[in-house]
């Protein structure tokens, strides 16, 4: 089942093994006796920065699903969810501004956990599709790790947003390239849609405008600084251009609208270089700046506690009015209209 390619061997941090242990035990399985069963050694829970040949883990899935006599096990990732199983992206996930920002940078640091299964995160017409996939392990014994972490995306979601929003945390579509060995009814309580089955490849789609909702105690300083941090440790490729400019925006615009002179500066390049290079990424510097502030603006609205006028000053508008008309500019609508029909279709 394991095919693996040249040396190397797809694995799972022992963090990651924390779900599905913690699973097993809900349901009055001895799950050190299980992974013990499956070729885990229960020790390894005492080194959490160890990891293991991710082919075992499928294994205790495997016996799992056939110990509970529960072929929809991996499913409960909606119910289950806990940052802990990511070890050091448990930070990224806690002190993310929008569940946009976790998305990202999941998919961005998705060796982490594991490292044999992929994760692929695009915008198709409003929609956000992300695909899972594995070139190690073929569909069917793969398919427990993939459900849960299809069903665990709405834990996340759920986890880390207000509760007003938690209906609106559901896929508009699910397909899975597995058959179908549960009830349908089941997938329905874990996605809020019936997945099509035996399809092309595994994946979700729903509302890109759920990316933009804020999370319950963001730190975007933190969060920056946490992403270097993890992205230096681990050997990740850097940001684009494009988002390290968004992360100093962000950061600046509270004192004012920087200068792209500025931005240079900081990126320790000439303002010819930044903007060429912005150019290669199919962005000027004056339509970053407009959209940056336009995500923010939506994302600031939609926290009841920050007046209109907070806004404005924390986007580096020198005055209300200059927010308004560009706010107007964008969305067609005032920032006070525009939060009152958020409100009414929350």
């Amino acid at each position: 089942m394991n095919n693996n390619t040249g040396q190397f061997t797809p694995s799972a941090s022992v963090h990651y093994l924390q779900s599905l242990l913690r699973v097993i035990d809900e349901r009055q399985l001895d799950g050190r006796a299980l992974f013990a069963r499956a070729g885990l050694d229960p020790d390894l829970f005492q080194h959490p920065d160890s990891r293991v040949p991710f082919a075992l883990l499928l294994d205790a899935w495997h016996l799992a699903l056939d110990a509970l006599d529960d072929q929809a096990l991996g499913l409960v990732g909606a119910e289950r969810f806990h940052p802990a199983i990511y070890g050091p992206l448990a930070s990224i996930i806690l002190t993310s501004p929008t569940l946009g920002d976790v998305a990202t940078q999941l998919v961005r640091f998705q060796a982490i956990p594991e490292n044999a299964t992929h994760a692929e995160l695009t915008l198709e017409e409003g929609e956000v599709v992300i695909s899972f996939g594995s070139e190690y392990f073929d569909q069917a014994r793969i398919r427990p790790v993939v459900e849960y972490a299809m069903s665990e995306i709405i834990g996340m979601a759920r986890f880390l947003v207000d509760r007003q929003h938690h209906d609106r945390i559901r896929y508009t579509r699910v397909r899975l390239a597995h058959d179908s060995l549960a009830p349908g009814q089941r997938y329905a309580q874990a996605f809020g849609v019936v997945p099509e089955f035996n399809q092309a490849r595994n994946e979700v789609r729903f509302d890109a405008q759920l990316l933009g909702l804020p999370t319950t105690c963001p730190d975007p300083e933190l969060f920056r600084s946490l992403l270097e941090r993890i992205a230096a440790r681990h050997d990740v490729a850097p940001a684009s251009l494009a988002e390290q400019v968004e992360q100093f925006l962000v950061s600046a615009l509270p004192r004012g609208v920087p200068r792209i002179v500025e931005v240079a500066e900081q990126l320790n390049m000439t303002v010819r270089t930044l903007q060429r290079k912005l150019e290669q990424e199919d962005w000027r510097y004056a339509e970053l700046l407009d959209d940056v502030r336009q995500r923010l603006a939506r994302q600031l609205l939609g926290r009841q506690e920050a007046s209109v006028t907070e806004v404005a000053f924390l986007l580096g508008f020198s005055e209300p009015s200059a927010f308004h008309k560009a706010f107007q500019r964008w969305t067609g609508q005032s920032p006070g209209e525009w939060r009152r029909s958020q409100t009414l279709a929350g």
